[in-house]
């Protein structure tokens, strides 16, 4: 059985070796999630320049998304 994250992995070789296309076939949370990672870093660097808030809604935003990759995928196999 997959998991919600399942693809993750092989995404983000495919992304480092540069074939974006494939890799948001693969996962395609892949890209939102790096830039929710890129988000919290400024946040901790510079707390005042992006709002918890902010983040808050975007990660809620994700996971939903996350959710329905999932669910779209256990239709399909």
């Amino acid at each position: 059985m997959n998991c919600p994250m399942c693809g993750f992995q092989r995404a983000m070789l495919l992304l480092l070796k540069g074939d974006i296309v494939e890799s948001m076939k693969m996962y395609l949370p892949l890209i939102p999630t790096l830039l929710l990672i890129v988000l919290w870093v400024f946040h901790i660097i510079r707390p005042r320049a992006i709002k918890a808030k902010n983040i808050r809604l975007y990660s809620g935003l994700l996971l939903a998304l996350i959710l329905i990759n999932y669910f779209v995928k256990l239709l399909i196999i």
